[in-house]
């Protein structure tokens, strides 16, 4: 009879680590989902505000600082600065997030996907 009380305490024990384990491994996974996810959507917005910029005056601009005081973000989920360069004189640019390891050109950054200007 006492074996199989402790039995059971040994079981319940073991059921309440796992249970924690697991709980810790799924929000761990579930925050880097969201920073990644956050990530792409701000890299989208500000592609997508270049992409107007480059409506309005032919050019992208050579800085991100129209785009930080119309209010929007330049950070990563990480809290990285995004990467920003006007190449080619206003033509075109590079715009990209260094990642979960903050370290440019590395497997981790994220590009943004260009959009197409509309003239109308």
């Amino acid at each position: 009879m006492k074996s199989i009380v402790s039995f059971q305490k040994i079981v319940s024990y073991i059921s309440i680590v796992v249970f924690f384990l697991v709980t810790f491994l799924f929000f761990t996974s579930y925050t880097t989902l969201k920073k990644e996810r956050r990530t792409k959507w701000r890299l989208y917005r500000c592609a997508e505000f270049l992409a107007s910029e480059k409506t309005s005056v032919d050019e992208y601009p050579y800085s991100l600082r129209c785009y930080v005081d119309k209010g929007f973000r330049i950070k990563d989920g990480w809290g990285n600065v995004f990467k920003y360069e006007c190449i080619d004189d206003g033509k075109d640019y590079i715009l990209f997030s260094v990642g979960k390891d903050g370290i440019p050109y590395t497997d981790d950054d994220m590009h943004a996907k260009k959009h197409q200007p509309r003239y109308y």
